[in-house]
This record gives C-alpha cells, structure tokens and sequence, in this order.
C-alpha cells in the first residue's frame, strides 16, 4: 500500500453569491474555518505530518441595503490532559498519587461572521462602466504614414553650391576684402577645432579627410585591455562567491533539515518506546487486579459454600 502526502488550504475561505433584488440582497454564504490539528498527527520518515480541523457553516439569507446580519458563532473548545508518572511507584493506589502529576490545558475560540451587503449606485467610486484606459505616450503620435522630420544640419557654410539666375544689378557689388573671412575660411577653422566632429551637409554625414577615428571604433589600448580584464576577473569572482556563499547555505539549510528530523525521529521513538512501557505496565496491572478478583471470587464463593452447608446442618438440626 502506498502512502500519498497531499497539500491542503488552511485558514479562513468565505464563498457568497449575492443576487440584488431592488433595495433587498440574497446571499448563499459558506464561511469556513481550519486549523491544524496535531494531535491527530501522522509519523511518515521522521516527518510528523499534521491534520486538518474544519469548521463550517452554511445559510441563505435576505437583507435590505446596509442591513447587518450575523451567522452563528462557530465554537470549539478543546482540552488536552497530560499524566506523568514514575513507573511501579506511581501504581500504589495510595501512595502512588504522590508520585503522580497531572496537567489540562483547556482552549475556547469562538468565530462571529457578521455580513453587511452594500448595493452601490453607477455613480460610485467603486463601480466603473468602462474599462481601464491605455497609458497616454510621452511623445504625440504621427499622423498616417508620416514620419518626423529631419533634424537641421550642425552647420551651414559654403557646403552646397545653388545656382542662381543672374539678375542685372545696377550698382556694382565690391570684392571682398582680405580682411573679411569668407564662408569657407570659417568652416574650416570650426573644423580644425572639432577634429572628433562630423561635418553633416543637408542630413547626410561628409567625413573630413583630417577626422580622427572615434573613441567607439578605436582599438582599444594595453591600459584599457588590462581594465577590462579586471573588471571581468571582479565579476567573475564576484559570481563564484555568490555560488559558493549560496551552495554553503543550502547545505547548511540540508544539514538542519537532517538533524531536526533525525531529532524529531528519536522524539517519535522515545514516544513509541514509553507508549510501549505504558502499555506493557497497564497490562500487568489489568493481569494484577484479574487475579486479585478472581481470588476474592473464589473467597466469596467458599464462604457461601460454607453457609450453605451451616444452614442446612441448622435445619436438619431442628428436623
């Protein structure tokens, strides 16, 4: 035959159906109660595997809106008797209750389920007729097919050449100076000074002859290589620590495990052990006061026989 071990809900569990009449409400309610009980414990591999005490209760009712109403209390009173002895002086009929000591325990707990049925209006915080709406985006949505539009160019310089149509001009337009810097003189100065930079023209990315590569394409250096590599080997160590940390505690948690059940184990033998002498002791004393009762039968029956035989000698006698 094998034995199953199953794991069960304990506590509080409160099952209604509500059906709203007008002002009035119908309620179906099944309040329940469990503890457990371990004194109707089971012993399987060491492991002491209590049992279930349910109370519960089930009744229909109908209240008017905010009516409060309360479903019999559920009691339960217990009592626990503990008798200790010392063995063979503590069976003397009288002087054996010096030896003896007795201890109850009593428990009352008693449960009131008071129900207050509140009908409330559409209006109410508690009711919604529409269901949650989604978060609002950070950014405002685009429109159709259309996408964002690209950004301004960093610079704008004499980059792009736009032919233009000559337009006859009346007065004569002067040369620039020597001393006037043009367009391209000023882009190339903002370039020698952005050497990291990237000239972008009209949204699209020119790169100078003169750009140096950037920091996230670049090789990585001897100094910035030995960094990386202690920075791996801290996490690496970092991790193995965790691991060894976390298998010492499971082992410590397995070893506890072990010895409180090898620990409840004994209790559980010790207990069967003294169940055993107790009983074996009953025994005797039942065996003890059998044969004391059956010597003062045999007693009684002889001194019976003995008044027999008197009073029929008496009456013989007296024929």
């Amino acid at each position: 035959m094998a034995i199953t071990v199953q794991f069960k809900e304990f506590g509080i569990r409160l099952n209604f159906t509500p059906i709203v009449n007008g002002d009035r409400v119908q309620l179906k309610v099944r309040p329940e109660v469990s503890t457990l009980d371990f004194g109707n414990a089971v012993v399987l591999n060491g492991f002491r595997i209590p049992a279930l005490s349910t109370r519960r209760t089930e009744t229909e009712i109908e209240l008017n809106n905010g009516q409060t109403f309360a479903v019999a209390g559920l009691m339960n009173n217990t009592v626990n008797t503990t008798l200790q002895k010392i063995p063979g002086i503590g069976d003397i009929p009288i002087l054996g209750l010096l030896f003896q000591s007795k201890a109850a325990q009593k428990g009352q707990t008693e449960l009131v389920v008071m129900i207050t049925p509140e009908i409330l209006p559409n209006n109410s915080t508690g009711v919604t007729t529409t269901l949650p709406k989604p978060v609002e985006p950070y950014m405002p949505p685009v429109q159709g097919k259309k996408g964002l539009d690209q950004p301004a160019p960093a610079f704008r310089g004499n980059q792009t050449s736009v032919t233009t149509p000559a337009v006859p001009v009346a007065s004569a337009v002067p040369a620039p100076s020597a001393a006037t810097p043009s367009a391209k003189d000023a882009a190339a100065t903002m370039t020698n000074l952005t050497k990291n930079t990237r000239t972008v023209v009209n949204g699209d990315a020119a790169k100078p002859a003169n750009e140096t590569t950037p920091a996230a394409a670049r090789p990585m250096t001897d100094s910035e290589k030995k960094a990386l590599a202690r920075a791996q080997k801290l996490e690496r160590d970092r991790q193995e620590a965790e691991a060894k940390a976390q298998a010492v505690q499971d082992a410590k948690n397995a070893k506890d495990a072990q010895a409180r059940a090898a620990k409840q184990g004994e209790l559980d033998r010790q207990r069967l052990e003294a169940d055993k002498k107790q009983a074996a002791l009953d025994k005797e004393l039942q065996d003890k006061a059998a044969k004391e009762q059956a010597k003062r039968d045999e007693a009684e029956k002889k001194r019976q026989a003995e008044l027999a035989k008197k009073q029929s000698a008496s009456s013989q006698k007296a024929q």
